[in-house]
């Protein structure tokens, strides 16, 4: 199997998982330095401001946000609150290539501000990482700055979605890559009685945003369904994103939440790729505010795979 390593620092190695070895193939060195971490923090603060402030300004008139009562569609609270844990065994995180089981706490906060327009964030807190030769590496992890807009209305919606991950984790522990990777994706949705239906697709990009010889663009997507049953929201979803660079990641996710205000949940993950981790487990505790006065639940940056990139 053919490795590929950037030189110097720059970026780590791309290889498939079982390790396998293999001749190491070097490009030749650039001319330009690598960025510095403030300019990339600096450009993903741009960017997701910019989607948030010049491309969602729909009128209130042209987004109803009240619901008929034969609507039973679970809905998101105007802002909401999250905090929890959870850990995930086999986890080969992108451009590294050994795998290891990762607990993770974080917290994540959305808030709509206006109809039609969502804001968020992820912080994960707190990552610890244990691999097989039982070696301990613990440390903060990314945070990631989310936008979501609601573009048209019925019969089927439509909207866009834009995430962008600051490189806060070290790289040199491997607990994060040190780059900026922003995911792009249009996202449709249709509520069905107390069904709430959404298919979305898009593009993730990773590493350096300034360089685009040190960029991997990959496609991917999600199929997402979310009931309400009286007092509690079960869902099912799937995602996956796709070559090149690091190999596929997809992913079946199992959740169950409170019905707002009482968002208390917990999920199951099964890795369906090499990529993926084997199993997951995750839990945490919420509260929503304005419980009547949004649309149904949207991704959260992880199933939030976001958890726009646990790597």
């Amino acid at each position: 199997m053919m490795r590929l390593r950037l030189p110097g620092s720059v970026a780590p190695v791309f290889q498939r998982r079982p390790v396998s070895p293999g001749p190491v193939v070097r490009l030749p060195p650039h001319s330009f330095p690598p960025p510095c971490r403030m300019h990339r923090r600096l450009l993903a603060l741009g960017t997701a401001a910019l989607a948030g402030a010049t491309l969602a300004r729909p009128a209130r008139a042209a987004w109803p946000e009240d619901r008929a009562p034969e609507d039973r569609a679970p809905v998101e609270p105007v802002l909401s609150i999250r905090a929890g844990g959870g850990t995930q065994a086999g986890l080969l995180p992108a451009f590294w290539t050994e795998s290891r089981d990762r607990g993770t706490l974080d917290a994540d906060l959305r808030w709509q501000a206006a109809p039609g327009v969502a804001v968020g964030a992820q912080v994960d807190a707190l990552r610890a990482d244990r691999y097989p030769d039982n070696r301990h590496i613990t440390g903060p992890g990314d945070v990631t700055l989310r936008t979501e807009l609601r573009l048209w209305q019925a019969p089927v919606d439509g909207g866009l979605r834009w995430a962008v991950k600051l490189p806060d984790a070290e790289d040199g522990s491997q607990l994060g890559t040190d780059e900026t990777d922003v995911h792009m994706d249009l996202e449709l949705h249709r509520d069905q009685g107390p069904l709430s239906l959404r298919l979305a697709g898009g593009v993730a990009v990773l590493g350096d945003p300034l360089h685009a010889t040190h960029q991997v663009w990959r496609p991917e997507g999600q199929a997402r369904v979310d009931a309400a049953l009286g007092p509690l929201v079960p869902g099912l979803a799937l995602d996956s994103r796709l070559g090149p660079g690091p190999p596929a990641d997809t992913q079946l996710h199992l959740r169950l939440e409170g019905a707002c205000p009482a968002l208390v949940g917990a999920e199951a993950t099964a890795g369906l790729s090499a990529a993926a981790p084997g199993w997951g487990l995750r839990a945490w505790l919420g509260w929503g505010w304005g419980c009547h006065g949004a649309r149904a639940p949207v991704d959260r940056g992880e199933t939030d795979r976001g958890r726009a990139d646990r790597g």
